[in-house]
């Protein structure tokens, strides 16, 4: 029996119909791959131009936080001559404060305790042997370097202890008993005149440190 033209041509167009609905589709999808590529690599083009554009703004603003502030200045105590010999006095230093961003006007900043003792030393002339007081102070930070809390000075046992774990230190600072992992801070002072008359000021340039810690760290 004959083949039948009229299916055999049917056939061969469906075929080639289909076949390029086929490659249509093929090439749709080729071109939406290449679409969604090119947008891929613009998204992230304009992420890494926008990220290398944000670092220096987010570095300035971050940078205040993470650096550590150096001590502040030699801030003015106490006239020498209102200490007395051998007792310490506790002391509340007044200056600028500084935070991340803001300057903020005298303000409390913390306490110390200063203490005045007096040495003896001999001078040789050629009749006689004459002593002269010397004195000499020294500054102690009032916090206590285990937690922080505030130390305070017991007159009847002359040491300084800190309420909150049983520390306590001798004059010097030392730790006698206790968990605090070092002695009492001790800050920087000068004697200078500090008004019109000229009068002799303690000055103390204050510092926080980290509780906790055997090593004396600088906070800001």
């Amino acid at each position: 029996m004959p083949p039948d033209l009229g299916c055999t041509r049917h056939g061969v167009r469906s075929a080639t119909v289909l076949d390029s609905r086929q490659h249509q589709r093929r090439g749709a999808l080729a071109m939406f791959d290449r679409r969604a590529f090119f947008r891929l690599v613009t998204v992230a083009a304009n992420g890494l131009a926008a990220l290398l554009l944000g670092v220096p703004g987010v570095r300035f603003l971050l940078s205040p936080l993470r650096r550590r502030t150096a001590a502040i200045g030699f801030v003015a105590a106490v006239p020498v001559d209102d200490l007395p010999a051998e007792v310490p006095s506790r002391v509340t230093l007044q200056g600028e404060r500084r935070d991340a961003f803001i300057v903020h006007p005298s303000s409390p900043l913390g306490s110390v305790f200063l203490l005045q003792s007096v040495a003896t030393t001999g001078s040789k002339t050629h009749s006689q042997t004459t002593t002269a007081p010397v004195p000499t102070i020294r500054c102690l930070h009032t916090a206590c370097p285990h937690l922080g809390c505030a130390i305070q000075y017991s007159a009847e046992r002359r040491v300084f202890e800190c309420p909150c774990h049983a520390s306590a230190f001798d004059l010097s600072g030392k730790v006698l008993s206790g968990p605090s992992p070092r002695p009492m801070d001790e800050l920087a002072y000068r004697v200078s005149p500090h008004d019109a008359s000229g009068k002799p000021w303690i000055e103390v340039q204050y510092q926080r440190f980290r509780a906790g810690t055997p090593e004396r760290i600088p906070l800001s």
